[in-house]
């Protein structure tokens, strides 16, 4: 599910990334940001489902992520948003349903492999420093708010 969708179908999170999430996450930066004009690449429904399912180790190409968590793990059941830096240092959290977090996105992250047969939903979003400074939208992926 990516923007378009989530657009129609869950208008409040739509609403949320343009407002109280984006305000969330500039004012934890320090700067003003804005969305992402490409509408496929604003929020996409992330789901991971079932024993060993996760996310490698990567870093994201815009500025600021947010993810916010549509279901709760337990400790024994994995899928950790985890972070490392290059001096080996490492945190984790746990998916809470509900909870919402910003990140750098040059910061190195992996969601950990589930441990046991559960359902892992969250919702990645993007942010950027600027309006003109994101990849090229085409016509048919550009959006009005």
């Amino acid at each position: 599910m990516t923007g378009d969708l989530i657009r129609e179908q869950i208008n409040w999170l739509w609403q949320f990334y343009h407002g109280a999430f984006k305000q969330f996450a500039g004012d934890s930066f320090g700067f003003e940001l804005y969305p992402s004009k490409r509408l496929d690449a604003t929020i996409t429904l992330n789901i991971l489902d079932g024993c060993g399912a996760g996310n490698i180790w990567h870093n994201d190409a815009n500025p600021v992520s947010g993810l916010f968590f549509a279901s709760t793990l337990a400790e024994d059941e994995g899928g950790e948003l985890q972070f490392r830096s290059s001096d080996g240092r490492f945190c984790e959290i746990r998916p809470r349903a509900g909870n919402f977090v910003c990140f750098d996105g040059s910061c190195e992250h992996q969601v950990a492999p589930l441990k046991t047969a559960v359902r892992r939903l969250s919702f990645p979003m993007t942010y950027y420093r600027s309006a003109e400074d994101q990849p090229f939208a085409n016509e048919n992926n550009r959006y009005v708010i």
